[in-house]
């Protein structure tokens, strides 16, 4: 799978597991903050997930945000009890139409 770390102030990087290689230059990352929240937007070409990647099947997904702080703070879209690398526990995104 593809593991994408982004931080508040729009630094990157990627790790490509399980014999997954990222594109990682065609990859875009915008960020916002103010003092009460940031927001946070990747563009992933498809072509960089791979030639499997398609919008046929569901896409196991997470995501996670981990605070060293203070305050320190995890949370989780699909709970993984605290590792952030167990896919067999991740959600699932479905696409619809199109």
């Amino acid at each position: 799978y593809l593991h994408i770390m982004v931080n508040a102030a729009g630094y990157w990087h990627t790790v490509g597991l399980n014999g997954r290689v990222a594109a990682a230059e065609s990859l875009t990352v915008r960020v916002g903050r103010r003092n009460d929240a940031y927001t946070l937007e990747i563009g992933i070409p498809l072509p960089a997930l791979g030639e499997d990647a398609t919008f046929t099947t569901p896409w196991a997904f997470n995501l996670t945000r981990n605070r060293y702080g203070p305050p320190v703070g995890h949370c989780q879209w699909a709970f993984t009890a605290g590792d952030n690398h167990i896919p067999n526990l991740f959600g699932e995104l479905v696409f619809i139409g199109g």
